[in-house]
């Protein structure tokens, strides 16, 4: 094996904004399903109004947390798509969030190493796949620039006949590894990553500042 690493971008993820990663709407709703529930998971707050926790919960989850928790999940499950054929592993760097989702999406930043042998081997024999891949995402037209070439021959080049992957060109390649073999890869990313323990509990809840805040308003 010839086992490489490149600082690259999360393949497959497309970010948490309206996608299937996004777990603050099905946090939210199933913390307040059930007042029962939700009393005997945080018995703190007894005294504090339903009414009180309905409307303000969501002001004490920290979003930017979870979405960090369930960040490196997703990078924990990343592997499981490629079924040990490149020998993967990956290493959370940071999670890119922009300050407005009008153009852009999360990202999470990595290293990843594997088998540049083997990764190498894969795109030759589906180079035919990887060809219209090519085209097809990096195809200059009309409202789309492109910032990377959409040939094989032009990528061979850019890389060092794929041996150069820092940055773009990894995770793009395993992108194209992942659809080529699952052909809806973000959601197998996403039933194993769920199938994590703790994945779906990552929002961290401000309970006690939820419960002084209700004191305050009884002081008033």
């Amino acid at each position: 094996m010839n086992m490489q690493t490149f600082s690259t971008y999360c393949p497959v993820f497309t970010g948490f904004y309206n996608t299937v990663f996004d777990e603050s709407d099905s946090y939210l709703s199933m913390e307040l399903d059930n007042e029962t529930d939700f009393r005997e998971h945080y018995p703190e707050a007894n005294d504090v109004p339903w009414e009180f926790i309905t409307d303000r919960f969501s002001d004490y989850i920290d979003y930017a947390a979870a979405n960090h928790a369930v960040a490196e999940y997703i990078l924990d499950a990343i592997p499981h798509l490629y079924d040990n054929k490149l020998n993967l592993s990956v290493e959370f760097e940071t999670l890119r969030s922009p300050r407005e989702y009008n153009f852009a999406n999360d990202a999470i930043d990595c290293k990843i190493t594997l088998d540049i042998d083997a990764l190498r081997e894969y795109l030759y024999d589906e180079k035919t796949a990887f060809k219209q891949f090519l085209a097809a995402r990096y195809t200059s037209r009309s409202g789309f620039i492109s910032h990377y070439p959409s040939t094989l021959e032009e990528w061979e080049d850019d890389t060092e006949n794929f041996t150069d992957l820092d940055g773009h060109y990894c995770g793009a390649i395993l992108d194209f590894i992942a659809y080529n073999e699952h052909g809806e890869p973000e959601m197998a990313l996403y039933y194993a990553a769920n199938g994590l323990e703790a994945f779906s509990n990552a929002a961290d809840v401000d309970i006690a500042g939820l419960i002084e805040d209700y004191e305050l308003t009884q002081e008033d």
